[in-house]
């Protein structure tokens, strides 16, 4: 395959794929649109820097590259999850094709949220305990209104 090969060509097979696994049609809009940001990420910061094959730069690093582009972007975990899901598809679809032998975004995890440390911790329950006090004192709730106030706050950052 020629090095002027670019991932757009790609699409309407890649489409044509997803179809005949009978994907419904928000995983087929999700696995397209993750598909489009993967391939504008690497055609502006991978093809553009190396001259290597084509197939050859769709690797382990070149993915790896690509999730830690996602973290700085702040994107959510479950978005950066399902777009290295899409990648996983997608380099299934291309060893189908006989275009890759591996699949090289199998080696790649899926990103975890990072637990807070004990210190994090700690200082996180004191803000909480602080803003008990704020609620009862300075907004008039009742201990079960404030308590309540306290776990949305919790929930809401998985605690």
């Amino acid at each position: 395959m020629s090095n002027t090969y670019n991932l757009y060509n790609l699409e309407p097979q890649f489409k044509n794929f997803l179809l005949a696994e009978n994907v419904s049609n928000l995983t087929l809009t999700n696995y397209l649109s993750d598909f489009r940001h993967f391939a504008a990420w690497f055609e502006a910061k991978i093809r553009s820097t190396q001259s290597a094959d084509f197939w050859e730069q769709i690797n382990f690093e070149t993915i790896t590259q690509y999730k830690k582009y996602l973290f700085t972007s702040s994107i959510p975990l479950k978005s950066i999850n399902r777009r290295l899901s899409t990648l996983r598809k997608f380099c299934s679809f291309a060893i189908t094709q006989g275009w890759l032998n591996h699949n090289p975004a199998k080696q790649v995890q899926n990103a975890k949220q990072e637990s807070m440390t004990e210190k994090q911790t700690h200082a996180f329950e004191e803000v909480l305990t602080l803003y008990y006090r704020h609620l009862i004192k300075e907004k008039g709730l009742d201990s079960t209104q404030a308590v309540n106030q306290i776990n949305l706050i919790k929930e809401f950052f998985s605690l």
